[in-house]
C-alpha cells in the first residue's frame, strides 16, 4: 500500500509498456505467448545500448514512485532529411 496519488488515465499503460522495454523476456510473456512486433524491435534496440539500460530503469522505478510518467519521443531522421538518411 502507498500513498501516492492514483495515476491518471493512460499512465499505467505508459508504465507497464516502459516497464516490458526494460525487460523484454518475462516468464508471463513467455507462458502468455503474447507477441507485440513493435514492442519487440523498440525493445532489441534499447538492448543494443547497455548505457541505457540502467537510467532506464531508474527512471522507471522513479517514475513509478512518483506519478511522473516517462515520455519516448520518435525523431524521424528519414522524414526530416527528405528521405536521405
Amino acid at each position: 500500500m502507498t500513498l501516492r496519488k492514483p495515476f491518471k488515465p493512460g499512465q499505467f499503460e505508459t508504465l507497464t509498456t516502459m516497464k516490458q522495454l526494460n525487460k523484454p523476456k518475462t516468464v508471463l510473456r513467455k507462458f502468455v505467448r503474447y507477441r507485440n512486433e513493435l514492442l519487440e524491435n523498440v525493445c532489441l534496440a534499447i538492448q543494443e545500448v547497455p548505457a541505457l539500460l540502467k537510467p532506464l530503469k531508474r527512471a522507471i522505478r522513479y517514475s513509478s514512485r512518483t506519478g511522473h510518467i516517462l515520455a519516448f519521443v520518435h525523431i524521424d531522421f528519414n522524414d526530416i532529411n527528405n528521405g536521405n538518411y
